[in-house]
């Protein structure tokens, strides 16, 4: 089963990360590792990840695919487009989208992120997420295909098993709860 993608979650999160930088932006790379972690280590805490984007294992780490199309511009989407941009390798925040998709948990894997990664680049970032196990099996021999990473690796790979059967109700719940309310 694979998770599904909420942009409006993804940009609240990604708007998050960004407010606790000083000048409200990051390099993209390193935005892109913190938001991997954080999904990853909400799915083996709470069962449930943040952006539900469908990650992929590339040569400097995982990335979240949908996520990174939307900071190249190779993904539209109204919401994300208003509140941040890409100016480099840098993504901005222009306006806030607020809070409303993110629980208190959420907020709560955020801001230690932010502090537990204060002091690491983009390059550091990258070596860290080598280290998990999931990229390890995932990534390609070669530079040209990108291997998705499957969200059941990732609770593998931190003991975590347990918990597919229960990330997958609540993914199947929530499809239907969306599919009822026309979403």
């Amino acid at each position: 089963m694979q998770l599904r993608f909420n942009v409006k979650r993804t940009t609240q999160a990604v708007a998050e990360l960004l407010r606790a930088q000083p000048a409200q932006r990051m390099n993209y790379m390193r935005l892109l590792k913190i938001l991997y972690i954080a999904d990853r280590e909400m799915l083996a805490q709470h069962a449930h990840p943040i952006t539900g984007d469908q990650a992929v294992a590339m040569k400097r780490g995982p990335v979240l695919s949908q996520t990174y199309d939307l900071i190249l511009g190779k993904t539209k989407d109204a919401l994300w487009t208003k509140c941040v941009k890409t100016e480099h390798y840098e993504v901005v925040l222009l306006e806030d989208p607020g809070r409303g998709q993110l629980s208190k948990d959420v907020l709560d894997k955020l801001q230690e992120l932010t502090l537990r990664y204060q002091d690491k680049d983009e390059w550091e970032m990258s070596e860290e997420t080598h280290a998990f196990e999931e990229w390890q099996r995932c990534f390609p021999p070669s530079n040209s295909v990108f291997n998705p990473i499957r969200w059941e690796d990732a609770l593998i790979a931190q003991g975590k098993q347990h918990l597919i059967a229960e990330v997958e109700k609540d993914e199947r719940a929530s499809a239907l709860f969306d599919e009822m309310c026309g979403r």
